[in-house]
């Protein structure tokens, strides 16, 4: 009876706005599970990862886990098994992180769960079909470790959610810094709306609950370091040297500074220029420019209105947080050992960057509030901020299928390719029928190049690249 009342007040919390995020997540990403869309790596890794029994290649990485995780489905890999599960994982994930901003605006919701779902670095991560549900899992992880430190009260509860964070941490460590930023948006919000006091006393609640979920993750990945350098003592790990994993301490405090403001360059590059990603695509340059600008506005003015700006405190820390948004928003860059966010694969290392978009629609959120529905400021800023937010998602979306596409095309080229070079073995004399032959190889690498299109240019960034492993089965 106790497990069904709980059963029940659990499908209370459940709002209609999350079965929206839910059917736009399947409607969105249908390509990926009707289509084999493999990424280069997961032709090659996936291939090498269930031939060897410890999961070298993901525990080389620090991801032990994941072997564990995968029992479910007995290693099977499918897209019409493993997308469907991800979405789901990554809904439950989005609306966790709802509840734990307290964005109770059905519109709003639906927003801020589509700019986190449909994230480039997740539609880049769903090609990984032989460890996407494991990554994802790792998101639903994080979300609920953030929500026990922030928003439960008790010991007991603070414990659990460093235990969880240390499980997604295993399983994927990149969303470390998706819960470092979702306690700094938290902040943010607090410090605007004049709820952060420093009076050493009980009184300072809400301080205290940020200092200590800080503290957790903090907590969360030193156990995970000691629990990784344990298990690579004892031989668990493998391949560590190969990528710089057995010194991923030491690596992290060498040239500290240099990679300190290396984290301002790559945030500034990611939302500005078409190094990272291509924001010339659909002007996203400028509406990067408009969604930075209005949330300059929008903290301004709430600090004005309510009277922030009296506590000196306040102004210090709310710059204090706008300074370290880029360092926690590009912190793999300084804990990842021999990673770079340049690197084909780089951008899987800053899933949360849509966080900034998180951020305006919050602070949009409050001035309504503050000021009113039918006030002027508040209604200029719900709509300025629903046009902003819905060209974002609307771009976000398009870009999924255009990323699809592309994979889809390479695919078909390099297929075509395969087959004219087996059948130039074919007509070799030492061929003998029935051999079998193995083509791996990246055309762009060889002398074999792939003509580059608008789709290349649109997914620059994303892995772009396509290795083919084609004709042999053993």
């Amino acid at each position: 009876m106790k497990a069904e009342q709980k059963l029940k007040e659990f499908l209370k919390l459940i709002r209609p706005s999350d079965w929206i995020l839910l059917v736009l997540g399947y409607i969105t990403y249908l390509p990926f599970i009707v289509q084999q869309l493999n990424n280069a790596d997961d032709n090659t890794y996936g291939y090498l990862y269930h031939l060897d029994p410890g999961y070298g290649v993901e525990n080389s990485m620090g991801r032990f886990l994941i072997r564990f995780f995968d029992m479910w489905r007995n290693s099977i890999v499918t897209p019409g098994l493993i997308i469907p599960l991800c979405v789901f994982l990554l809904t439950i994930g989005a609306v966790i992180i709802c509840n734990i901003l307290d964005i109770e605006s059905e519109i709003s919701r639906v927003l801020v769960g589509t700019v986190i779902i449909f994230a480039p670095s997740v539609a880049d991560m769903l090609t990984y079909y032989y460890v996407a549900d494991s990554y994802c899992m790792a998101f639903v992880l994080m979300s609920i470790a953030v929500y026990m430190m922030l928003k439960k009260e008790g010991t007991k509860n603070y414990i659990v959610g460093i235990i969880m964070m240390i499980m997604s941490l295993s399983l994927y460590q990149t969303y470390v810094g998706y819960a470092l930023i979702i306690i700094t948006i938290w902040a943010i919000i607090k410090l605007v709306s004049d709820k952060i006091t420093i009076t050493f006393s009980k009184n300072d609640k809400e301080t205290l609950k940020i200092i200590m979920a800080y503290v957790g993750i903090v907590t969360a990945m030193v156990v995970y370091l000691l629990i990784y350098k344990l298990l690579n003592a004892i031989g668990y790990l493998g391949y560590l040297k190969e990528r710089r994993m057995d010194s991923i301490v030491s690596d992290s405090f060498s040239s500290l500074s240099d990679k300190l403001v290396g984290t301002f360059r790559s945030f500034g590059e990611y939302f500005f220029t078409d190094v990272i990603i291509c924001n010339g695509w659909f002007g996203r340059r400028y509406i990067n420019i408009l969604v930075f600008a209005a949330i300059i506005a929008m903290m301004v003015i709430l600090i004005i209105k309510n009277k922030a700006y009296l506590k000196w405190y306040s102004i210090l820390l709310t710059l204090l947080t706008l300074i370290v948004t880029p360092i926690i928003m590009c912190v793999m860059s300084l804990v990842a050992a021999g990673a770079s966010i340049y690197a084909e694969t780089g951008i899987l290392m800053i899933p949360h960057m849509n966080m900034i978009y998180v951020l305006m629609i919050l602070l949009s959120d409050l001035i309504v509030r503050s000021y009113g529905e039918d006030g002027i400021m508040g209604k200029v800023t719900w709509l300025g901020s629903r046009v902003i937010s819905v060209m974002v998602v609307l771009i976000l979306i398009v870009f999924v299928h255009v990323f699809a596409t592309y994979i889809d095309r390479q695919q078909s080229q390099i297929t075509n390719l395969a087959n004219r070079l087996v059948y130039r073995m074919e007509s070799l004399e030492r061929y003998e029928e029935g051999q079998q032959v193995l083509v791996v190889g990246r055309p762009h690498m060889g002398n074999y190049s792939l003509p580059d299109d608008t789709y290349g240019t649109i997914t620059k960034g994303m892995i772009s690249h396509y290795s083919q492993i084609f004709g042999a089965e053993d």
